[in-house]
C-alpha cells in the first residue's frame, strides 16, 4: 500500500515537480528521530536538488535549487552521471553523511550535516 500517491499527471511533492525520468530521490533521518522524515530529490545533469521536510503533515522545502540549479555544498550536479545517496556510515552521532559523485569535482565526495545544516 503506498504512503503517497497521485494520478498521472501528478503535481509532484513539496513543490518538486517530478516531471523528468531522470529524477532521483532518497529519504533520510536528518535529526535522528527514528523517522525518515526528510526527502532529497534531485535531477542529475541540471544542478537541481531539493530537500523536503515532513513535520507531521505535507512535505515542505527547506532547500531548493530549481532547474537549472547550482547543486549543493559545492557539488554542482551538472553531469547526468552525478549521483547522491545517504551513506550508511555516519562519522559522528549527530551527523548524516551523503555521498555525492560529481564529474566536475572528481570521482566522489562527502557532504556532511555540518555543510547541509548551513542551508536551512
Amino acid at each position: 500500500m503506498p504512503v503517497y500517491a497521485q494520478g498521472d499527471p501528478g503535481a509532484g511533492i513539496g513543490g518538486y515537480d517530478l516531471r523528468s525520468a531522470a529524477d532521483r530521490a532518497f529519504a533520510f533521518d536528518y535529526d535522528h528521530s527514528g523517522r525518515l522524515d526528510y526527502l532529497a530529490l534531485y535531477r542529475p545533469g541540471t544542478g537541481t536538488i531539493w530537500i523536503l521536510r515532513n513535520s507531521g503533515g505535507p512535505f515542505m522545502p527547506v532547500y531548493a535549487q530549481a532547474d537549472p540549479g547550482a547543486g549543493i555544498g559545492g557539488y554542482d550536479l551538472r553531469s547526468a552521471a552525478d549521483r547522491a545517496f545517504r551513506s550508511t556510515t555516519a562519522t559522528a552521532a549527530n551527523s548524516i553523511t551523503w555521498r555525492l559523485t560529481d564529474q566536475a569535482q572528481g570521482p566522489s565526495g562527502f557532504l556532511g550535516k555540518h555543510r547541509v545544516s548551513q542551508l536551512y
